[in-house]
């Protein structure tokens, strides 16, 4: 990028990685836009700047990473990735209507996801989740007052409920939270299936790690 912020004449089209950092919105915008080949791409959002809206469906996408310190909402608002399979998003403004909006355009093909720094609820959270189907791994911080991974999420997740033969997310294989606000007490009745709780049959190990601050 100028100075000015403009986008210098590179040939994105070529790219099949981008890494770039101390970017605006408008920046990830243009080279998501231009890098039709791009199949990973890393964005470290430090300036906020007006998009047109102008949506982008990018085909190849498999592999997203954005780390922000202003609301990525107008670029949720726009962006299609059709063939994602990890998303890495550390956004402590999260705005869970643009976010949402997003994964219920890109989240189906969503295997890998990792959202730190949220400050999401537990409602919100569950609504993210359902966009996700074949979802293997998910990795949560939650923020300041966030209190997404409640008791209910955690039973959701991990447990089929009445009514239903299999949990929210049936293909989860790992599951690492930090400062989660889930208590001890539902963690266990999880890991031992108690009488009322088909417990989760994988054909894989489960890997469930844990950590609060």
């Amino acid at each position: 990028m100028t100075r000015r912020g403009e986008p210098l004449g590179f040939p994105w089209s070529q790219l099949t990685h981008i890494c770039l950092e101390d970017c605006s919105l408008n920046d990830c915008h243009h080279i998501l836009s231009q890098a039709s080949t791009a199949i990973a791409c890393t964005f470290d959002v430090t300036r906020s700047s007006s998009l047109e809206p102008t949506p982008v469906s990018h085909l190849h996408l498999q592999n997203l990473k954005l780390t922000s310190a202003v609301e990525l909402r107008e670029l949720w608002d726009c962006l299609t990735c059709s063939s994602l399979s990890t998303l890495y998003v550390e956004d402590p403004q999260t705005h869970v209507h643009g976010l949402l909006e997003f994964l219920s355009r890109s989240g189906k093909t969503i295997e890998d996801f990792t959202l730190d720094s949220s400050a999401l609820d537990d409602t919100q959270s569950l609504a993210c989740l359902r966009n996700m189907p074949i979802l293997r791994r998910l990795t949560v911080e939650e923020f300041g007052t966030g209190t997404q991974f409640t008791d209910r999420v955690c039973e959701a997740l991990t447990l089929a409920s009445e009514g239903t033969m299999s949990p929210l997310v049936p293909n989860l294989e790992y599951l690492h939270l930090i400062g989660a606000s889930f208590s001890h007490r539902t963690m266990a009745r999880m890991l031992e299936s108690p009488s009322g709780f088909r417990p989760i049959r994988h054909s894989r190990p489960c890997t469930l790690s844990l950590c609060e601050t």
